[in-house]
């Protein structure tokens, strides 16, 4: 190997580190996760590495806590579960996006003028850390909070 193409490869894999570090730390900082909205939510079906799901408007794949009961959310009274799992939020009527059935989207009251954001009657969540819209499915099933959080389908059917 010529000293040329050993100092490009290095300077690829400097450039490939510098950017999977600075995905995990948006990851963590939860840029991609629902903050309160200020517009309507836009919900689709996005073909992720685990097939067609329903995700929010950057492809992150969107998530309901088993331990909800339809049109309720469980999660908002676990210390520290919002912080993990920030509520898909919206002010209005959520957007459906392509491969969303309208019927099946919804909402439910929240805080103030916000509602949560629902699927099939399910509350659906982010996941703060997940480092980008690819790897979100590899979040599919992770246990925390007392049970399992799941992803939908556009049937509105859980995957676990």
């Amino acid at each position: 190997m010529t000293v040329i193409t050993e100092l490009r490869l290095r300077t690829v894999l400097v450039v490939a580190l510098a950017a999977s570090v600075l995905c995990a730390l948006v990851g963590v900082t939860g840029s991609h996760a629902a903050t309160p909205a200020k517009t309507r939510a836009y919900v689709a079906i996005g073909n992720t590495l685990a097939g067609p799901l329903v995700v929010n408007n950057r492809g992150y794949v969107l998530f309901t806590f088993t331990k909800n009961r339809r049109k309720q959310n469980r999660c908002v009274k676990i210390k520290g579960c919002m912080i993990d799992w920030p509520p898909v939020t919206t002010i209005g009527k959520p957007i459906a996006g392509p491969g969303i059935d309208p019927s099946l989207l919804g909402s439910i009251p929240y805080k103030g003028k916000l509602r949560q954001v629902t699927y099939a009657g399910y509350p659906l969540d982010t996941y703060k850390f997940a480092a980008s819209a690819e790897s979100s499915v590899t979040n599919i099933g992770i246990k925390q909070f007392g049970g399992p959080w799941d992803a939908l389908t556009a049937a509105g059917k859980t995957i676990g």
